[in-house]
């Protein structure tokens, strides 16, 4: 239970944040959304490959590599690049409420596709972070959400997320989240390399400021995000796992209220509750009536 909770501590607080530096990163240092992507990823891939001059990677079975060429593709490169197109426009709240969403399509893939039970309170916990995530998105400040196409390519992102989640939970189970994280890392960074004139340009016109968010990004909320993230997949169900997932958005609202001066309203900070009472909810196991 404690490695599971420092687990989900890691995800919340690696992932809240770094909505916020992807924000400021293209709004205010107005860098490059697919040159970021292929920057933090290739950081991220340098440092999963250390690992590799004292470990080898385990052997994997029939059909995972497909699996995780899947998860790289769509989930760490289509994901990063539409996570950071989205935010051309849309705040970082706004942004980690729609991305949040992935819960939603993971626990239902899950149950659909991977046979997974979903029980009583979970559901009823998933019903409650929606109706917190739909608070928050209607408390948003006119004009501040983004526009349509970059509010799509986010949810579009959510969908890639949930993708890879789904893809990447059974190797998970088998050998540990670490490896499966490498792998798909991996191969997003090579599926990002058509995008590598973009990240040369912000080397050259803004290097300090491109390398310390290549850095920030690809050493926590690539590396070691992914990691704990599927390490955590591969303790719980996914449909339990997903849940802290929706207290992302709640630090992401509050770094950006703090960071950025992107201040939520009565509907966000409700939205904010509900999906508090909807983690602790999901999480409580069922009780048993004794006969």
């Amino acid at each position: 239970m404690i490695k599971i909770l420092l687990l989900g501590t890691a995800v919340v607080g690696i992932w809240g944040s770094a909505w916020v530096a992807v924000r400021a990163a293209i709004s205010q240092q107005h860098l490059s959304p697919a040159g970021l992507a292929l920057g933090r990823n290739l950081i991220a891939s340098m440092a999963f490959a250390v690992v590799l001059l004292w470990r080898r990677p385990p052997p994997l079975q029939p059909g995972e590599l497909l699996r995780l060429l899947l998860a790289g593709v769509v989930g760490i490169a289509l994901y990063s690049l539409l996570a950071g197109w989205g935010q051309r426009s849309a705040d970082a709240g706004t942004a980690a409420v729609i991305i949040q969403s992935a819960p939603v399509w993971t626990a239902l893939g899950a149950w659909w596709l991977l046979g997974q039970s979903v029980g009583r309170n979970t559901w009823l916990g998933i019903a409650m972070a929606l109706a917190g995530l739909a608070l928050i998105g209607l408390g948003a400040k006119p004009g501040a959400g983004g526009t349509l196409p970059d509010l799509a390519m986010l949810f579009g992102a959510s969908l890639a997320f949930s993708g890879y989640s789904l893809w990447t939970q059974p190797i998970a189970a088998r050998i540990g989240g670490w490896w499966p994280s490498a792998f798909a890392v991996w191969i997003g960074t090579l599926a990002l390399l058509p995008w590598s004139g973009d990240a040369l340009a912000d080397l050259r016109s803004q290097p300090q400021a491109t390398l310390t968010v290549w850095l920030f990004l690809g050493l926590l909320s690539t590396a070691a995000g992914y990691a704990a993230w599927t390490a955590l997949t591969g303790l719980l169900p996914l449909a339990r796992a997903a849940v802290f997932l929706y207290l992302v958005p709640v630090l992401a609202l509050a770094l950006g209220w703090a960071i950025l001066g992107e201040r939520p309203g009565a509907l966000g900070l409700a939205g904010v509750g509900c999906i508090l009472i909807g983690v602790v909810v999901a999480q409580r196991k069922p009780t048993v009536e004794k006969a």
